[in-house]
């Protein structure tokens, strides 16, 4: 795997250098890590941007053992931010990779509109495992 060099301006932030992977995302599940966002919230109105910065085949192997359990967070070459505005962009021609399918290429912005669609249901339609999951806010269902 070889690195790429990237811009990454995310709400006033910049990282800019060598990253061998960069995740965005909005819940806790993203490339196949159930526990890559461990502190997920679906309504919170932030993106999790995730950068692996430049790192040996040790490293990464070591990284991704970490994600398995969500306790990637604090390495030193991972970079673990919350944002709502997020600018990428690279002098090297990179193509994004959206839910597994073709995104494009850099350069990217992507933009957080909180609770920007609301969505109605029949009463007669009840979804109980989003009812009862904590990481919904109740304001958000109404019966």
């Amino acid at each position: 795997m070889k690195a790429v060099d990237l811009r990454i301006e995310y709400d006033g932030n910049v990282f800019q250098g060598e990253a061998l992977l960069f995740f965005l995302g909005l819940t806790n599940s993203m490339a196949g890590f159930e526990k890559l966002v461990p502190d997920a919230k679906l309504d919170d109105g932030y993106f999790t941007l995730i950068i692996v910065e430049k790192s040996n085949l040790a490293e990464l192997g070591h990284i991704m053992t970490l994600a398995s359990r969500g306790e990637h967070t604090k390495h030193p070459k991972v970079i673990y931010e919350k944002a709502k505005a997020i600018n990428i962009s690279s002098f090297t021609d990179l193509q994004l990779n959206v839910d597994g399918e073709y995104g494009g290429k850099l350069p990217a912005n992507f933009l957080n509109l909180e609770r920007h669609i609301d969505v109605f249901a029949p009463n007669d339609i009840v979804n109980e495992e989003l009812i009862n999951n904590d990481h919904v806010d109740d304001n958000l269902i109404e019966e």
